[in-house]
C-alpha cells in the first residue's frame, strides 16, 4: 500500500522484492506478484485474502518515501486466528532500504519458526546492488514492464539504463533491460536491433552473475525470440535449477516449445507455471491452445473453463486490464459465450487500439467468432504497427481456420 501515486512504483517494488526473497525458500509456498497484487488497494479482510491465495499467513504493510527517508511498516498475520505473529515499523534513510528488506525477510522466518541452512539464509539477503539510487531506477523500470505497451517498454529501458549508469555491475538491471527489449521486439517493434540488444544485455547479466535465475531466464527469452529454441531451453533449464519457483522460466519455456510446434512439451511447462502461480490466467490459456493443436478437445475445454474462473475474478478487481479483457473474450467465445466475449474484445480494442499485441489477440477472438475478414484486417494492422513474431503466427491454433487463406499467407510474407 502507498498513499502516494507518484511513489507507487516504489511500494510495489519493495513488496515484490520481499516476495522474491521469500520464494527462494523451499519450505514456503509464496503467492506470486500476479496473485497477491490483485488485492492492492482493495477492501478485503485477511481471511478472504488468505483463502483466495491458498495461504495460511499474510504479510501486509505500507511504504512511504520523502525527503531522502523511507518509512516501512510491516505485519505478519495468522489468517486463521487473525493474530499478529510479528510487526515492525522502520523509519530510516533511503540508503538503508536494503537492510530493511533483509530484516523483514529474516523476521518472517523467525516468526514462522523456520530453521534455515547457511545457504538458505544467504539466499534471503539482498545483494543485487548497494546503490540506493540505482535500485530506485530499477524499481521504476520494472513498474513499466506489466502493461505490454511499446511506450512503457521504452520507458523501462531508459530506467534500467540509468540504473546501470549508477552501478555498472547491476546484473538484474541488465536482465530487466534484456526482457524489455525482448518484449518490445515480440509485441511492438520487431527490429533486428531490438533482438540483438536483448541478447547483448542478457549476456552481460549472466557475465555479472552466473548464479542468477533471472539472468538465465532473460537470456532464454532473448534466444527464444530469435528462434534459437534449443539454446533457449538450456537457459530456461538453468534458471529452473537455480530457482524452481521462477514463474517466468516455466512460462517462457512453454511459449518457446509452442513456437517450435512441440506442444506436448509446452503443456508440461505451462502446467509447471500454473503450479508456481495458480492465479495467473496466461499459462492456462496457452495450455488450452496447445491442447487444441494436439486435437485434445476435452482437455482444451477443461483448461479454458478453469482459466475463465481465474480471469473473471481478476477482472472483478481489475476491470480495465486490457490483456485480461481480450484473453477472457477469447475464452468466452471458445466456450460458446460469443456475445459476452465480443463486448470484452471491443473494450480491449478501445483501450489500446494502437498496440500490436492487442490487435493480434482481438483478431484471434474474431477468428473464433467466425468473422475471418475482421480477423485478417486486425492482423494486417498488427503487423503494420510492429508485430513480428512470425513463428507464433505459424503455430498459433487460434488461427488454424484462416491459415491457408491467401490473405493470411500474404501477412506472413510481410514479416522479415
Amino acid at each position: 500500500m502507498s498513499g502516494d501515486v507518484e511513489n507507487e512504483y516504489f511500494s510495489d517494488g519493495i513488496a515484490e522484492e520481499i516476495l522474491n526473497l521469500l520464494v527462494k525458500l523451499p519450505q514456503l509456498k509464496v503467492a506470486s506478484r500476479t496473485s497477491s497484487f490483485v488485492f492492492k488497494g482493495k477492501k478485503a479482510n485477511i481471511s478472504t485474502v488468505a483463502s483466495e491465495l491458498g495461504v495460511a499467513t499474510v504479510l501486509e504493510g505500507s511504504v512511504r518515501q520523502a525527503g531522502g527517508r523511507v518509512r516501512i511498516t510491516a505485519q505478519l498475520i495468522d489468517a486463521v486466528s487473525d493474530t499478529h505473529l510479528w510487526s515492525e515499523t522502520y523509519d530510516r534513510e533511503f540508503k538503508d532500504v536494503f537492510a530493511i528488506q533483509d530484516d523483514i525477510a529474516q523476521s518472517i522466518v523467525d516468526a514462522l519458526r523456520m530453521t534455515l541452512t547457511p545457504k538458505e539464509r544467504r539466499s534471503i539477503q539482498f545483494v543485487a546492488t548497494s546503490d540506493a539510487k540505482a535500485y530506485d531506477h530499477y524499481l521504476r523500470g520494472r513498474s513499466f514492464m506489466y502493461s505490454m505497451s511499446r511506450r512503457d517498454y521504452e520507458h523501462a529501458i531508459r530506467m534500467y539504463r540509468q540504473a546501470i549508469e549508477l552501478d555498472e555491475k547491476y546484473a538484474l538491471a541488465y536482465a530487466g533491460m534484456a526482457d524489455a527489449y525482448s518484449h518490445l521486439y515480440r509485441y511492438a517493434d520487431a527490429t533486428p536491433e531490438n533482438a540483438a540488444k536483448a541478447v547483448e544485455a542478457s549476456n552481460k547479466a549472466i557475465e555479472l552473475d552466473a548464479d542468477s535465475a533471472e539472468a538465465h531466464a532473460s537470456r532464454g527469452l532473448s534466444l527464444f525470440i530469435s528462434e534459437q529454441y534449443d539454446a533457449a531451453q538450456i537457459e530456461f533449464r538453468d534458471a529452473i535449477r537455480l530457482n524452481p519457483k521462477l514463474w517466468e522460466a516455466h512460462y517462457y519455456s512453454g511459449l518457446a516449445y509452442s513456437s517450435k510446434g512441440d506442444f506436448e512439451q509446452a503443456v508440461g511447462h505451462y502446467q509447471k507455471a500454473m503450479e508456481v502461480n495458480p492465479a495467473d490466467y496466461q499459462a492456462p490459456l496457452f495450455m488450452a491452445q496447445a491442447y487444441a493443436s494436439l486435437g485434445r478437445k476435452h482437455d482444451e475445454m477443461k483448461a479454458r473453463l478453469e482459466a475463465l474462473g481465474t480471469l473473471q475474478r481478476h477482472l472483478e478487481m481489475n476491470p480495465n486490464d486490457t490483456r485480461a479483457l481480450y484473453v477472457c473474450a477469447q475464452n468466452l467465445c471458445c466456450v460458446g459465450e460469443q456475445d459476452k466475449g465480443l463486448e470484452l474484445a471491443e473494450r480491449a480494442l478501445g483501450q489500446d487500439r494502437d498496440e500490436p499485441v492487442v490487435l493480434y489477440n482481438v483478431a484471434c477472438f474474431y477468428v473464433h467468432a467466425g468473422d475471418k475478414d475482421r480477423a485478417l484486417e486486425l492482423l494486417e494492422s498488427a503487423v503494420d504497427k510492429g508485430w513480428g513474431d512470425k513463428a507464433w503466427l505459424e503455430t498459433d491454433s487460434d488461427l488454424d481456420s484462416i491459415r491457408d487463406l491467401p490473405r493470411f499467407q500474404a501477412i506472413l510474407e510481410r514479416i522479415n
